[in-house]
């Protein structure tokens, strides 16, 4: 008896390195689908194996205790493991972090009762040997037992329906490789329900061996065989749902004899019809709305080229032709792949128009790489700048600089366009036979998918002729305002003139009467004081006749500058007539204006004497009067200042009289 635990203590053993040498061929190979996740489940299965080995060959109770716990390394992972091996391999689908650690939360709970040594009162409830020393434990399971193995056999379950629900969808070209994955997956169901099911249905017969690990070597056998001989996962369209029905395209499967044994979703939506009613038929019929493409190409091995689809909307069509080989070469069948392409070749008749419309256009138009050198220009380029386009694409633009403009300007252009800007300026360039001309030109960068700048489109316009002639109107705008400017400085001359005299530079009488009425009109309004001096030469007839009229002038306006200087700016000093002079005061008191007449009086004593020799011995007299007390209105205040004058003049001149003084 011993003998035979040791001959099955061995089988697993080397049952297990079998497991363990499959998951580090697969892990090699962890690039296809599934064979991550499938090297994962057969190391899982081989530690189950050689610890289940180790198990039976121990003789102690507590070495057999051990030894199962060890096993539950692999069993408690692998129904996970199937999970995982199923989905990557059938849905192609990655789980990321956070899912993963919930799928494996279970068996993460259940190891940590045996690391803590909870398990006699949640997993194992009682162990007892078989036999001594050589066999397994006989276990009573509890609850968490029921719970670890209900959740594996669900995670199995789905990762079993998984496969043979992607077996079944596979069409007859694939009937080796369904047959392989078919195979693969009853094995550790088989196995399972032996164990599981025998004993409830026979309760006399004891199972004393658990074949799981076996069954799972067994299984991964199998896939080899698929994997490492029949090309299991480069063949087999297990993603099927997840790739093919996903493709854009057309794509139609024929066996030898021309018959669709498959087609995807895009083929459905193009021939309205559903993949039943398809499958199985002859290419000519299911294809008869394009009997010139199935006519043309129903033969052909292997082709790629456009085909175009005549109609009332005519269609075009990107066709592609492959082989399908088995392992050893033979042709199986044809793949055909259809891509509608209409789309883009009316972008191309777009491109085309406006190919046309930019050689056709007026202005310049240049595309430069980000080192400024040409790759394409329009005709009105070589008409503008006299090169032709063989002469100057592949040329760096700086051969039409013209040198007028430095270093700094060019500078701050490279910066804005660098800076993903558009520069808009005036630049002049020098022609191909040397003469220049002036351009207005904008750069606009142009950037690719991920925003970087790859070339720079500018357009050009020659303004050379407008520019002469906004010269020459801004030369005659100019012109025209230095017209005008004197024209207005000749009216305000004009205006002065209106109201000067021409002879002392002072005011004239005309001006005198408006702004000595406005004056009397706001002091009434104001209710301030108002002042007006009348001034005259003293014997100036006199003088006059025996100097001559040059010599009087000389007094008249030497007189006039004295009351232009010493006035304030309020004031307004006029010449009233002859020798004659009047001084509006605004706001001055009395008192105010009799002392500014007595220092104007001293004032042209000192004057007079700085005069030629016949003239030094001129003085003048002064009347004054203000408002109100002496005049209500301009002419009164006129007639009393007047009166105060004469008074001055009769009581000996060359002193200051104020109106009704005593």
């Amino acid at each position: 008896m011993n003998e035979g635990w040791t001959l099955l203590a061995l089988l697993l053993v080397i049952n297990g390195l079998i497991a363990l040498s499959l998951s580090a061929y697969s892990w090699m190979r962890r690039q296809r689908p599934g064979q991550a996740a499938f090297a994962v489940l057969m190391l899982a299965a081989g530690i189950f194996s050689i610890f289940y080995g180790f198990e039976i060959t121990t003789p102690t109770l507590g070495g057999k205790t051990l030894w199962l716990i060890l096993e539950n390394l692999g069993i408690v992972f692998l129904g996970p493991l199937w999970f995982l091996f199923a989905a990557d391999f059938t849905l192609q689908k990655r789980f990321p972090i956070w899912k993963l650690a919930l799928l494996f939360a279970i068996p993460t709970l259940t190891l940590t009762w045996f690391t803590f040594g909870l398990w006699p009162r949640f997993y194992y409830t009682t162990l007892t040997p078989f036999s001594l020393p050589f066999g397994p434990l006989l276990i009573e399971r509890g609850l968490w037992y029921w719970v670890q193995m209900g959740y594996s056999y669900l995670l199995m379950i789905v990762g079993t329906i998984l496969l043979v629900r992607s077996s079944l969808a596979q069409p007859d070209l694939y009937r080796s490789q369904v047959t392989i994955i078919l195979l693969g997956v009853s094995i550790p169901w088989f196995a399972n329900l032996y164990y599981l099911l025998l004993p409830l249905i026979f309760p006399q017969t004891q199972i004393l061996f658990d074949p799981t690990p076996v069954a799972f070597t067994l299984s991964g056998l199998v896939y080899s065989v698929g994997v490492f001989g029949l090309r299991l996962f480069d063949l087999i369209p297990a993603a099927r749902t997840a790739v093919f029905d996903d493709i854009p395209e057309l794509v139609v499967v024929l066996d030898t004899q021309d018959r669709v044994v498959d087609i995807n979703a895009a083929g459905q939506r193009w021939l309205k019809a559903p993949r039943e009613e398809i499958i199985g038929r002859d290419a000519r019929s299911v294809f008869k709305s394009w009997p010139s493409l199935v006519e043309e190409y129903i033969h052909v091995e292997e082709i790629h080229e456009e085909v175009h689809l005549p109609g009332n909307s005519p269609e075009y069509l990107d066709l592609t032709i492959l082989p399908l080989r088995d392992h050893r070469g033979r042709i199986e069948g044809r793949m055909a792949m259809g891509r509608n392409i209409t789309p883009r070749k009316q972008v191309d008749n777009q491109l085309r128009l406006q190919s046309a419309a930019l050689d056709a256009a007026a202005n310049a138009i240049v595309i430069t790489d980000t080192q400024g050198i040409c790759l394409w220009v329009n005709p009105a380029f070589s008409k503008i700048t006299g090169y032709k386009f063989e002469e100057i694409v592949g040329q760096k633009l700086s051969i039409l600089k013209s040198g007028l403009q430095d270093d700094l300007f060019y500078q701050s252009l490279w910066r804005v366009i660098m800076a993903g800007e558009t520069w808009n300026g005036e630049i002049i360039n020098r022609h191909k036979q040397g003469h220049l001309y002036i351009e207005e030109m904008s750069i606009a960068p142009v950037r690719d998918t991920e925003g970087r700048i790859t070339h720079f489109i500018a357009v050009k316009q020659d303004i050379t002729d407008r520019k002469r002639i906004e010269n020459n109107l801004r030369e005659a705008h100019q012109r025209l305002k230095v017209h005008v400017q004197e024209i207005e400085a000749l009216q305000v001359k004009l205006g002065e003139q209106a109201i000067r005299d021409p002879l002392t530079g002072l005011f004239n009488r005309r001006y005198l009467e408006e702004t000595l009425e406005r004056e009397v009109a706001r002091a009434t309004r104001e209710k301030s004081a108002l002042c007006l001096a009348m001034i005259d030469v003293d014997h100036f007839k006199d003088f006059n006749d025996r100097h001559g009229h040059k010599a009087g002038d000389l007094v008249l306006q030497a007189l006039g500058h004295m009351l232009a200087d010493t006035t304030r700016a309020g004031d307004a000093a006029c010449r009233y007539g002859g020798e004659e002079f009047v001084v509006i005061m605004p706001g001055a008191t009395l008192e105010v204006a009799h002392k500014r007449a007595e220092e104007w009086r001293l004032a042209f004593q000192e004057i007079s004497t700085s005069l030629p020799e016949y003239a030094r011995t001129a003085t003048i007299s002064i009347g004054l009067a203000c408002f109100p007390e002496h005049g209500l209105d301009s002419e009164a205040l006129v007639d009393a200042a007047d009166k105060a004058l004469y008074r001055a003049k009769d009581s000996g001149r060359d002193r200051v009289i104020i109106y009704g003084a005593v």
